[in-house]
This record gives C-alpha cells, structure tokens and sequence, in this order.
C-alpha cells in the first residue's frame, strides 16, 4: 500500500508530494514487490512526450522499526 505525503525538497526549498511503501513499518515479510502508476496523461496531439521522475531507494531494513505501544 503506497501512502502519499507531503515534504520539502532541501535542494529546491519547496514543497512536494511523496509516494512510501516499506514493509519495515510493520511486521517482517516477504520482500516487496511494489508498482507506483500515474493517472492517465493525455498527449492530444503530441508525437512524443517527456516525464522526469525524482526518486530515492532507501533499503526498508535500514530504517528503525517503530517499537510497540504498550497495553
């Protein structure tokens, strides 16, 4: 499940809006195998269109599990 959040872009000093998905905030599982797709982008009379993509890989595991809330 892909959650969308909003950040800032320290290089650029604006605002953007993020896609994350990482087993690591909840339970260990299989590895991930996880799609990210954009709503249809209509080229009209285009013969081609161009799409930049920013992205970050960060290894789940690299990141601190949250640690359980007790009862």
């Amino acid at each position: 499940q892909w959650e969308e959040l909003s950040g800032l872009d320290e290089e650029l000093q604006s605002s953007v809006r993020t896609f994350e998905v990482c087993s690591a905030r909840g339970p260990p599982g299989p590895p991930q195998n996880s799609w990210l797709r954009s709503r249809w982008v209509p080229r009209r009379g285009a013969a081609h269109v161009y799409a930049e993509l920013r992205f970050t890989l960060v290894a789940c595991d690299s990141l601190p599990r949250p640690r359980p809330q007790p009862k």
